[in-house]
């Protein structure tokens, strides 16, 4: 990811909106993938139901995500499916790394 706008919005460490001719869509970022790491830094995921751990990892995502260098590499998880091929290729890949 370069300079500007990344292009996504984040539930958590959830993609939830790809702005549209975006960095991140240009990248193929899509909602539903997780957020997994942050240049090279891995995004803790928490307990479900603490809202405690919860806000923290969220507060951690943001500082993260706006001290991070320009370029920058996020990793994206990409979520499994029900459809043939794209299970398959989650499956093999398992990741989505952005630049």
């Amino acid at each position: 990811f370069g300079d500007g706008p990344l292009g996504f919005t984040l539930e958590g460490n959830i993609v939830v909106d790809v702005e549209d001719d975006g960095q991140a869509e240009k990248l193929g970022v899509e909602i539903g993938d997780r957020l997994a790491e942050i240049a090279g830094y891995v995004v803790p995921t928490c307990k479900t139901g603490d809202v405690a751990e919860e806000e923290e990892i969220n507060r951690k995502i943001r500082k993260w995500l706006k001290e991070m260098p320009r370029p920058s590499r996020l990793t994206f998880k990409i979520p499994k499916t029900s459809s043939s091929a794209a299970a398959a290729f989650a499956e093999e890949e398992g990741a989505n790394t952005a630049e």
